[in-house]
């Protein structure tokens, strides 16, 4: 299966919601990332630096949606990270482009 991947460049005031069924993996290129997500309803997070080993998410639920933020580093305010996505994926490509989900479906709230 092919692999598809781009690129964003967060700052800190702009953090990305990515779902994690669309990310297969989540590389830092220069900066650093705190990536924040819920697991069984208890907060998790990791930061993840320039030249670290990728994150994968694992064995997250398809349906958790993962918070990708920019952290300041030595004055620097801005992130660059390559997600890598099976071509499946359509979120994340809608992610790239600036949509961000309703606030009522990222709560869970499916009613609307």
């Amino acid at each position: 299966m092919d692999i598809s991947s781009t690129r964003l460049v967060l700052s800190t005031d702009q953090p990305q919601l990515l779902c994690a069924a669309d990310i297969q993996g989540l590389r830092c290129e220069s900066g650093g990332v705190v990536i924040e997500w819920q697991e069984s309803g208890v907060p998790t997070s990791q930061r993840l630096f320039e030249g670290d080993a990728p994150w994968l998410p694992g064995r997250l639920p398809a349906g958790t949606w993962v918070r990708i933020g920019a952290l300041s580093l030595s004055g620097a305010r801005r992130a660059t990270v390559v997600v890598t996505a099976p071509p499946r994926a359509t979120s994340i490509w809608s992610m790239a482009r600036g949509w961000i989900p309703r606030p009522s479906r990222v709560a869970g709230d499916l009613s609307r």
